[in-house]
């Protein structure tokens, strides 16, 4: 593989990293979405008892909606990123790598970089 082509498929990877950060943030706000609709509904039944009314506002839907579609969005985007990072690591290390070679001229055997 060429320098080029692996500074393309660098770039595509930290492209990839990126979506699945998002990915990560987005799938944190549904959760955080979802418990802050329970805390209002929560307070708004405090806020009827104390006024003499019932209060009946369901207070665990909102909880239970965030974490039902914001965990697999959060853990799908998790998952994402580990491969992404990974991959990474691979094309980071192969270009270290020809870096190494090209100047000294000879193929580096044996040369391993943990990062």
């Amino acid at each position: 593989m060429t320098r080029e082509a692996l500074d393309q498929a660098i770039e595509k990877e930290k492209e990839n990293r990126s979506a699945a950060i998002a990915g990560m943030v987005v799938g944190g706000v549904v959760i955080l979405g979802g418990s802050l609709v329970s805390a209002v509904a929560s307070a708004q039944n405090a806020s009827d008892r104390d006024n003499g009314q019932p209060g009946n506002r369901n207070t665990t839907t909102g909880t239970l909606v965030g974490m039902g579609v914001g965990l697999p969005i959060v853990g799908i985007s998790a998952y994402f990123f580990t491969q992404s990072m990974h991959q990474l690591h691979q094309l980071q290390r192969q270009r270290l790598t020809l870096s190494y070679s090209q100047e000294t001229g000879q193929p580096v055997v044996g040369l391993a970089f943990d990062f």
